[in-house]
């Protein structure tokens, strides 16, 4: 009898697992059957689409259609979206993809994507080398983002300079074995509508040609700015600002007095500051990003030399002679205003950096 219970049993635990394997091998099937990010119907070929071969260039498309001034609606909008850290990510990798500047994967710890602060080649690399390097460096405007089936981000874009094709991005995101966010551009395809490429091009017109969604923020004043901080928002001595988000685009003096590290203290230079002497205290402002803050990780980095500011304008492409004085060149500076930082000598603007131009 008991050996006939220890057959009964047995035999349930072996149904038991069967139905265990067979139902987790279902769901890897499905799983992998996966390959759509959103329910919205895709193509890797627009070429059905009836384009009007004026919509092919933003020049052309602006001469054609008629557009105002972003709303102020469009403007927090773009903000909003251009804070998003999946669309900042996707920016980020789209120029490092077309500069050929990332790591090739060729360690056994190592994962595509931004991994352990470095930046590995995507898993949508291949997908990339389908497309003009112009094209996915140039700015682009977000159409729509959805949470994404496999996690993350999904992301349908128009380039602004190229808006007669649609695009979709899954960015998938998690956080790394030491706690760190961990990113991974793992689709990008040209994307099909629903509708017309022409009446998405009239919806996002303002967006496409409005000059002020790009031009109207950058003439923020310096002065403007350093008493711009919300108090109520202090974080260790580091303010929000009610400009937040908004581009500027200063000039300035590399600072000789103060040190430079993680970034650059430019002195301003405007119509209230003329005079600047970098070899004393100056009104300045603080610009870095999070493509050059981990430069001095020499794991990442094995040729760091400690020189910061060379390390940033050679990264920015300045033209700059390391044997004069380049500090005292004007440089010109377009950036994102991230916040107020009061912990030194004065409050200043903190700025991640666009670009710098000599």
């Amino acid at each position: 009898m008991i050996k006939k219970q220890n057959i009964l049993i047995i035999a349930l635990i072996f149904c038991i697992s069967l139905i265990i394997i067979i139902n987790w091998s279902s769901f890897y099937k499905i799983k992998n059957k996966i390959t759509n990010i959103t329910d919205i119907p895709l193509s890797n070929n627009l070429d059905n689409n009836e384009l009007n071969s004026k919509n092919n260039t933003k020049l052309s498309l602006c001469e054609m259609m008629k557009f105002t001034e972003p709303s102020a609606e469009e403007i927090g909008y773009n903000k909003l979206i251009k804070n998003d850290p999946f669309v900042k990510y996707l920016k980020f990798t789209l120029n490092k993809f077309a500069n050929n500047n990332y790591s090739a994967i060729n360690k056994s710890d190592s994962l595509p994507g931004l991994f352990l602060n470095q930046h590995f080649e995507d898993t949508a690399y291949s997908d990339l080398e389908k497309y003009s390097k112009e094209i996915l460096k140039s700015e682009f405007i977000v159409l729509e983002t959805n949470i994404a089936v496999g996690g993350g981000s999904s992301i349908v874009l128009m380039f602004k300079d190229y808006p007669d094709k649609l695009y979709y991005a899954w960015v998938y995101g998690d956080k790394d074995k030491n706690n760190n966010n961990y990113f991974d551009l793992r689709s990008f395809n040209e994307y099909t509508p629903q509708q017309s490429i022409e009446n998405i091009q009239k919806i996002f017109i303002n967006q496409l040609c409005g000059d002020s969604m790009e031009s109207n923020n950058t003439t923020l004043a310096y002065d403007d700015v350093v008493k711009s901080k919300i108090e109520e928002t202090k974080n260790y001595s580091h303010y929000k600002s009610k400009y937040e988000g908004q581009k500027i685009q200063w000039r300035g003096k590399i600072s000789a007095y103060y040190s430079q590290i993680t970034g650059i203290k430019f002195c301003i230079i405007n119509d209230n500051h003329t005079e600047v002497d970098i070899n004393k205290p100056c009104d300045w402002f603080w610009a870095n990003s999070e493509e050059t803050k981990n430069a001095d990780i020499t794991s990442i980095n094995p040729n760091w030399d400690g020189l910061w500011v060379n390390y940033i304008l050679n990264y920015y492409k300045v033209d700059f002679n390391k044997n004069s004085n380049f500090y005292n060149d004007i440089y010109t500076i377009k950036g994102i205003i991230n916040g107020i930082d009061c912990s030194g000598d004065r409050c200043i603007p903190d700025i991640e950096i666009i670009n710098i131009i000599k």
